[in-house]
């Protein structure tokens, strides 16, 4: 009888444990943003309205690589709310505020720059 106790106690320790990290990677995957991602921008100017970002994270910070045209741009940090990521970056002088959000595995926004809203569409860029 001690032998079955203590052979279904480390039973249920296996299966939760295993169910806990089962969980916690599913949710790390389908979360995640890192990668390269396409993005348009119809509305913004020519040579603005497309480009490369790409989305790394190290040390559990998410930071980002803005690649326009063969200009990059560091973007250090965004703030995240839910499935929300929001981050302001400078070029040309002005002051963008972009605002990301993820829906399953699609990414959608909108960047924001001197009172003109612009949408952002994303697609998962092919390596």
């Amino acid at each position: 009888m001690k032998n079955y106790i203590l052979t279904l106690a480390c039973t249920l320790v296996c299966l939760f444990t295993s169910i806990g990290l089962s969980a916690q990677q599913s949710a790390k995957k389908d979360l995640s943003l890192i990668g390269k991602w396409n993005y348009e921008a119809t509305s913004a100017p020519y040579g603005y309205n497309q480009g490369v970002i790409d989305f790394v994270e190290k040390d559990g910070k998410l930071s980002a690589k803005l690649d326009i045209q063969g200009n990059v741009t560091q973007i250090e940090s965004f703030t995240v709310k839910g499935n929300t990521y929001t981050c302001t970056l400078y070029m040309d002088g002005a002051s963008i505020d972009v605002t990301i959000l993820k829906e399953g595995k699609k990414l959608t926004g909108k960047a924001e720059v001197n009172g003109d809203v612009m949408p952002v569409t994303f697609s998962r860029a092919k390596e």
